[in-house]
């Protein structure tokens, strides 16, 4: 498995954003975890749901429910991994990364009308 960066994240990202099958977010948070020296799928749970909490504290309890764009999701999320990659420390990029990718998830599954990528169209 490869894109153009020749990196299995990037290469399953792009094919939800191509056909809208979440099982390739599914796939792309596997390998992110698989590639993390230090997590197992278990502390990146636990590492994701503390991202959740620091944006309560910031945002209000449960506020990014109220929706954005996929996109933007998308977006974010590979902007992070791509920072996390690049070993940037200035904030938790992997946690990120995460928070992003289970916001695309969710959005695509109970916020249909927020859906705007090319698999939509």
């Amino acid at each position: 498995v490869s894109d153009l960066l020749g990196d299995d994240v990037i290469y399953y990202i792009n094919e939800y954003v191509r056909n809208g099958h979440t099982v390739h977010l599914i796939s792309a948070i596997q390998t992110f975890v698989e590639k993390h020296i230090e997590w197992d799928i278990h502390t990146a749970m636990i590492e994701a749901a503390k991202q959740y909490e620091g944006g309560c504290m910031k945002y209000g309890d449960r506020n990014w429910e109220l929706g954005q764009p996929l996109h933007c999701f998308i977006d974010s999320g590979v902007r992070h991994y791509l920072k996390y990659l690049r070993g940037d420390t200035d904030e938790p990029h992997d946690k990120a990364f995460l928070w992003n990718v289970l916001g695309a998830i969710w959005t695509h599954g109970h916020r249909p009308e927020l859906i705007d990528l090319p698999f939509k169209e």
